[in-house]
């Protein structure tokens, strides 16, 4: 397939908006041990719920791309925007670690092809770089303001989102009543919000470090097929403690796991039994899940797009 380009916005959001509902349909079609699978639902979440939810992060996704290329940046509302619409169809929380790397990729990503399409000096070779995308990334989420960390924080209540005590410690307390009151009074942006919990939260750190964690993955993905998806979760899982775990199970079980993924990696161990024991122990490594279908978008931007 060739690289596809076109003097359309309107046209390349939607492609964008459907290679990130494909990249979590990829992602959630794989059979990753612990997560929601075509052959393993949760109690209280179904394979369906996070179809759906694959469906309507592309609507997110192109408004996000859209605010990028005019440069009108609206993080916070479009998570924000994104949780509400998903309550509609799904009781449980499905994506909202996903449309939280999403929403800033994509605006980064509409802002890096702006410049580029109206000519400035340093974009004219029509070609994003990994570099200039990973800039970008930084300056929208260093440009997000307080009412950026305020949606968050509606976002978060709204979803159920499972918080770690740690995160936005001290006065920051992102599910604290008084946090919008304290947030105005500081004027935090959601850069800064997540900063602070940016060694706790992986998801927080590769939005704080230029996306660092995905970006060094990209290349290990050779392709989308389940089992190359497959291969970058269990090497993710190995070099990183999920969040998801930590918050839920403790920094012990999350140590754990990982090194089980690595043995996995290594052969000592099969990917059957390791998914046995997540499963019957209830333990979901959700955020390495959410880091891999990020992978899997960035790949798919990069391999049928133009940077």
């Amino acid at each position: 397939m060739d690289k596809i380009f076109t003097n359309s916005i309107g046209k390349l959001s939607k492609q964008i908006g459907n290679f990130a509902r494909v990249a979590c349909i990829l992602e959630v079609t794989t059979e990753k041990p612990g997560n929601v699978t075509p052959t393993h639902d949760f109690a209280d979440t179904k394979f369906e719920n996070f179809i759906f939810g694959s469906m309507l992060i592309g609507d997110a996704v192109e408004k996000a791309f859209t605010d990028g290329y005019k440069e009108n940046f609206n993080i916070g509302k479009r998570i924000h925007q994104f949780a509400k619409q998903s309550k509609i169809y799904n009781e449980t929380n499905t994506h909202f670690g996903i449309v939280l790397l999403f929403i800033p990729l994509a605006t980064a990503l509409g802002m890096a092809l702006g410049m580029m399409m109206k000519g400035n000096e340093n974009e004219k070779n029509n070609k994003i770089s990994d570099e200039n995308l990973r800039n970008a990334i930084t300056h929208v989420m260093k440009k997000t303001n307080v009412d950026d960390a305020i949606y968050f924080h509606k976002a978060v209540k709204m979803s159920n989102v499972r918080v770690s005590k740690d995160f936005g410690i001290d006065k920051f307390d992102i599910l604290s009543e008084n946090f919008i009151k304290i947030a105005k009074k500081e004027n935090i942006n959601l850069y800064h919000l997540l900063k602070i919990s940016a060694d706790k939260d992986i998801i927080a750190r590769d939005l704080t470090t230029k996306m660092e964690i995905s970006f060094e993955h990209l290349d290990f993905l050779k392709g989308i097929s389940r089992k190359d998806i497959l291969s970058l979760y269990l090497l993710l899982l190995s070099k990183f403690q999920d969040t998801l775990i930590m918050k839920k199970r403790g920094s012990e079980i999350s140590e754990n796991v990982s090194e089980m993924a690595k043995e996995v990696i290594n052969g000592n161990l099969s990917v059957e039994k390791f998914s046995d024991y997540l499963y019957i122990n209830n333990i979901n490594p959700g955020t390495i899940a959410d880091i891999t279908a990020n992978v899997v978008f960035l790949y798919l931007l990069k391999k049928f797009l133009y940077f």
